[in-house]
């Protein structure tokens, strides 16, 4: 799939391209002898929005870090639209790691505007300054709206609650309109109502144009997402719709499966890649690019 071409700086908008897919061949990832995630295989369509879920230590974080790219993998091959991240524009790929990336004794206007500038003079360095502060501005009145920050826009970082500040990390790398987005535990801390709010506003970003994947330990609001990947020390043991996933594990709540995992993780791989819901939601996924 070709890339659209970003627009004329002088529009004053972001380049965009509409969502990406995402599609992960055999992905392994080692520290050290250690392997810490092995075979991992999905395919993200195009505004998605994904949870990836697991128990502490089971590779959630770190399979976020090497799609990102930050970190390298012993094996596996991850395109983005059918190509590699390398070949991507500037800007196509955001990434919000678990700790703040933002300076909380700056307004949250303030900070935005800096943020935005630095990403635009990347994107657009021959450019004059006027047109990368007009870019620059409108990048940051389109995201505050899309985080719902208005209201917070000439507050100072550090007095805004924790689901607010993670909201403006969020919107740092919403900045240039990227066509996928990944966060880190964006909801860690939050209460259930607040982490209900914030995940709505993940999947509402998907349907805006950015594919989102996070990941997450809450069980609360993965309806309202599309698709949950779950991994057990390192492998996938469940990759497909939420509901569905209820189903496969035979329970009534999401918290229960944890506890189901507390068995032997082999078994549930090995039984997740010999059945249907691997051939629908892996498989057959794949097999239209390949």
């Amino acid at each position: 799939m070709t890339l659209s071409p970003p627009p004329a700086p002088n529009q004053a908008a972001p380049p965009g391209g509409g969502p990406l897919r995402l599609d992960v061949f055999n992905l392994s990832v080692k520290r050290g002898r250690r392997c810490v995630l092995e075979g991992v295989f999905f395919s993200v369509l195009p505004g998605e929005a994904w949870a990836i879920l697991g128990a502490s230590g089971g590779g959630k974080s770190t399979l976020l870090q090497a799609l990102a790219g930050w970190l390298p993998w012993a094996e596996g091959q991850v395109l983005f639209d059918g190509q590699a991240a390398s070949a991507l524009p500037v800007g196509r790929l955001g990434y919000v790691p678990q700790d703040d990336i933002v300076h909380t004794s700056l307004r949250v206007e303030d900070a935005l505007r800096y943020g935005a500038l630095l990403r635009w003079q990347n994107i657009y360095p021959q450019e004059s300054l006027a047109i990368l502060k007009s870019l620059a501005k409108s990048s940051v009145d389109r995201v505050l709206e899309q985080v719902e920050l208005e209201s917070q826009r000439r507050c100072r970082i550090a007095s805004l609650s924790g689901g607010q500040r993670k909201r403006v990390n969020w919107a740092m790398e919403l900045l240039t309109n990227p066509g996928i987005l990944f966060l880190d535990e964006p909801t860690s801390g939050l209460d259930p109502a607040l982490e209900g709010r914030m995940t709505r506003l993940f999947q509402r970003a998907s349907r805006r144009g950015c594919s989102v994947l996070l990941t997450t330990h809450s069980t609360q609001s993965l309806l309202t997402l599309d698709m949950v990947l779950m991994l057990a020390a390192g492998r996938v043991v469940w990759c497909g719709p939420p509901r569905e996933m209820l189903t496969w594990f035979k329970v009534d709540q999401f918290a229960d499966i944890y506890e189901l995992l507390e068995e032997p993780q082999a078994k549930w791989a090995e039984r997740f890649v010999s059945s249907n819901y691997h051939y629908l939601y892996v498989q057959k996924r794949l097999e239209q690019i390949i």
